[in-house]
């Protein structure tokens, strides 16, 4: 009977870990992400979307810079989760190179 008693303690356990581990993102990463997306947002609008994307563009037209210069200025400036939405900004045909 102990067994069972230590397999229901382990199983709702998990579970425990879980919920330990939802909390720490809600309360940690992801304000930073909301704020991040909000001001990258504004940004955007502030300089315009179109000469954002001329720049993406212009940035990916060289291989190089799409493989390397592009995508690291991308996470530098934007962190991992957020850096993907740069990808808005790249053609369809070179978008594979940065995602």
């Amino acid at each position: 009977m102990d067994f069972l008693v230590e397999l229901a303690e382990g199983f709702i356990g998990i579970f425990n870990a879980g919920g330990g581990v939802l909390t720490s993102l809600v309360t940690g990463i992801l304000p930073t992400l909301i704020v991040l997306l909000t001001f990258v947002n504004a940004l955007i609008v502030l300089i315009g979307e179109e000469r954002v994307t001329g720049f993406a563009r212009l940035m990916t037209k060289n291989i190089v810079l799409r493989y390397t210069v592009f995508p690291v200025l991308a996470v530098f400036f934007l962190t991992n989760p957020m850096c993907y939405s740069f990808g808005k900004f790249v053609e369809e045909k070179t978008k594979t190179s940065f995602l």
